[in-house]
């Protein structure tokens, strides 16, 4: 039977699978096929949480969530099926093409799916500039922060790859560095300082508002997809 391990960087994400990031009552790990981790953001704690959960059993991993656009095609809710992780020191890694093409055949035709590369940043990347940099020296259409450390544990374990990233923002669209600090630790959302922060900057509302109904586009797609990953 496969273990699915699924790493995503915050609980929205996560809940988005249709699953609970928890450990059994028993205190003996995870139980049942579908093995969930909220990882937090960034390569470093995705790592740790993928390795976690090969260790306790998971046949394949998932790097599973959202990612902001570097390609001028992708708008909020799209999909990016990539086919290929491009790390922050260049190396490249492949996700499990079958797995992928099994996913992709699966998917409602109306649903907005792109393929292609999916770029690592080690840092939010906060202007349009910053992203054409990146889509330049890249050639990848969107970007994240874990899934290529998940895809090197993946390699390094000899366990397949899926990668399932839905898009928040445009390529062009800006994003203040207070609302991608927003979120803590464990991967969940720091919701009551981030108003707190709009209410003597409300300047800001428009900016927030554009990237809040994003990330819930982006939420919607993760739910309608996540059941192909799962099955």
């Amino acid at each position: 039977m496969t273990r699915l391990g699924v790493v995503g960087a915050l609980e929205p994400e996560i809940r988005a699978f249709g699953v609970r990031s928890s450990r059994s009552r028993s205190g003996e790990g995870f139980t049942g096929a579908i093995m969930p981790a909220v990882c937090g953001v960034g390569a470093e704690r995705a790592y740790r949480a993928g390795k976690r959960l090969v260790e306790e059993g998971a046949t394949a991993l998932v790097s599973w969530g959202t990612a902001v656009a570097l390609g001028p095609t992708l708008r909020p809710g799209s999909l990016l099926l990539p086919d290929r992780i491009i790390a922050d020191a260049g190396r490249e890694f492949n996700v499990d093409a079958e797995w992928r093409q099994r996913v992709r055949a699966r998917l409602p035709r109306e649903l907005d799916v792109h393929a292609g590369a999916l770029a690592e940043t080690r840092r939010p990347l906060l202007s349009a500039t910053q992203k054409a940099s990146l889509a330049q020296s890249s050639g990848a259409a969107a970007a994240d922060m874990e899934s290529a450390a998940l895809a090197a544990l993946a390699h390094e374990a000899g366990v397949p790859l899926l990668v399932v990233r839905a898009i928040v923002d445009s390529a062009v669209q800006a994003i203040p560095a207070r609302l991608a600090a927003a979120t803590r630790a464990d991967g969940s959302l720091c919701i009551a300082s981030t108003l707190a922060w709009l209410v003597v900057t409300p300047a800001e509302w428009p900016t927030t508002l554009r990237l809040a109904f994003g990330f819930r586009a982006a939420l919607r797609t993760l739910q309608r997809v996540a059941g192909e990953v799962r099955d």
